[in-house]
């Protein structure tokens, strides 16, 4: 059975002219929260960061030592040497994240360094 985000999204396509047959739901990437239950967010002068922490993916990782802000970090695959600005929060499933992200502010970054968002990862953001 379809839940109602996945059916509007269908509907969307359909009333279009795409045929139904050719679409695909994949069930991944709709991280709504059931009930509207949100942990009410507060001020911190912090980033997170949540996702694929593989340094290969996010290279920019290395450097974050040498910024002058707290760094929350939250995904797998972390394997760097621990920073004094950095706090490694684990690993949650997809739609237990949206309540551990409860204060500061959320950078989406793949570059390969801090300077500027490059490499194959940055190209695609």
């Amino acid at each position: 059975m379809l839940d109602r985000s996945q059916r509007f999204h269908e509907n969307f396509f359909e009333d279009r002219g795409v045929d139904p047959k050719k679409l695909v739901t994949l069930k991944i990437f709709d991280y709504l929260i059931p009930n509207g239950e949100i942990n009410h967010a507060k001020f911190e002068r912090s980033v997170s960061v949540a996702g694929n922490l593989d340094v290969s993916k996010t290279q920019y990782l290395k450097d974050i030592g040498k910024i002058d802000a707290k760094f929350n970090l939250y995904g797998l695959n972390f394997t760097l040497d621990a920073y004094k600005n950095v706090e490694y929060h684990g690993a949650f499933p997809a739609d237990e994240i949206p309540n551990q992200l409860n204060s500061g502010f959320g950078l989406i970054w793949d570059g390969s360094g801090i300077e500027t968002c490059d490499g194959a990862f940055g190209n695609y953001l």
